[in-house]
């Protein structure tokens, strides 16, 4: 099949990352964390904000053999958001969104879903092809790849559920992809402009429920320092109170406060999220990077998570405290991280007795040797 190359909390079910491999081509690799997070946190974002965005419909017919579409919902300043684009063929269909941000395309997921035979291979094809199958929609196989940008340049790209690699997921780390966003960015903008068409029948939403299945981690760490998550009178215990105007906030964090070790070598970080009572830590943060705000000094002893995770650990090591649950992402110069998460509400009790959405675990290493480490539930 030839396609074209290229209260309280509010929560819900949230589409995330699946457990992957990610190679990255990176010129910062320190930060790589914060680069992954904000990028999870535009789409998903953008994800709730489609539902109440105008939306333009066009057809992408010289796309691919059998035909395709698209779909694109717009920002009130006229700018495109998100567009999804269904490429379809004999032997599979494609299914692929991108998300813009300023008009630079950001993050990219492709569903490739291959028939076991072409979707007219009935009982006469079997038999005038000497052939042991028809085409069975229930043996159709999907397989996901996502690719991440900053600024408009490659970041990473996640191979998922034994993906192959092949020429058109290899585009996602360079122009090709890129060219397939402008092109139909450029598209829609037209189409947009010529007056709106009904999208009701292009539901994207069915498509990523139906990705495939991701594993949940299965030992999330609840602590740091003895300081438990969501849990104002340890926080008190070892940090004491933090006033509201201890706490600092900028443009690219949620309000946190920082300690550093007795030593000096290692700092935590600890954070609030917004409606949430004082001293109530959501996420908390170890690392070799100095933050923010660095209230006061710790004993170098308290700097371990609630299972033990401690900076300068293998990721061996690592894996062996939090489960084999996770994506890992390659960097340049020796630098990798795991990335763990729970995500789905309905059936973890985890996550319904804290009553939050999702929780994550993200760990950044150097030269196999953990330097940053990041965990905590996901903000509502």
């Amino acid at each position: 099949m030839p396609f074209l190359v290229t209260g309280r909390r509010r929560y819900g079910r949230a589409f995330a990352l699946i457990p992957a491999l990610f190679l990255c081509s990176l010129s910062m690799a320190q930060g790589l964390i914060d680069q992954v997070r904000a990028t999870e946190r535009l789409r998903e974002t953008q994800i709730v904000e489609a539902r109440s965005l105008d939306s333009t419909c066009i057809s992408v017919e010289e796309w691919s053999t059998d035909g395709g579409a698209a779909v694109g919902y717009f920002k009130p300043d006229g700018k495109l958001s998100i567009a999804f684009c269904w490429l379809h063929g004999e032997t599979g269909k494609r299914f692929r969104s991108f998300h813009f941000a300023d008009d630079e395309l950001a993050y990219s997921i492709l569903l490739d879903s291959r028939y076991n035979r072409p979707y007219y291979w009935d009982e006469a094809e079997r038999k005038e092809n000497n052939d042991t199958e028809v085409f069975d929609p229930a043996k159709t196989t999907t397989t996901s790849t996502a690719y991440f940008f900053e600024n408009g340049a490659p970041l990473c790209w996640e191979a998922v559920n034994g993906t192959s690699v092949e020429e058109d997921m290899i585009a996602g780390s360079d122009t090709s992809l890129l060219s397939q966003a402008v092109s139909l960015r450029s598209m829609l903008l037209d189409a947009r402009k010529n007056g709106e068409a009904d999208c009701a029948y292009l539901d994207w939403r069915k498509e990523l429920r139906e990705m495939p299945d991701r594993c949940g981690m299965t030992l999330p760490d609840t602590a740091l320092a003895n300081v438990a998550l969501e849990d104002a009178s340890s926080a008190i215990a070892v940090l004491g109170s933090i006033p509201s105007n201890g706490l600092v906030e900028d443009n690219t964090d949620f309000p946190h406060v920082g300690f550093r070790s007795s030593d000096g070598s290692q700092y935590m970080t600890f954070f609030i999220y917004y409606g949430d009572g004082p001293d109530n830590y959501a996420a908390m943060r170890l690392s070799r990077t100095r933050p923010t705000n660095v209230r006061d000094t710790l004993p170098s002893v308290n700097f371990r998570s609630g299972n033990s995770v401690t900076l300068g650990m293998s990721k061996a090591d690592v894996i062996a405290k939090l489960g084999k649950c996770y994506s890992i992402y390659y960097g340049e110069r020796g630098h990798e991280l795991l990335s763990y998460s729970i995500k789905d509400h309905v059936r973890s009790d985890f996550l319904r007795r804290y009553n939050m959405p999702s929780y994550f675990a993200i760990l950044e290493f150097e030269l196999d040797k953990l330097t940053d480490y990041r965990f905590g539930f996901d903000y509502p």
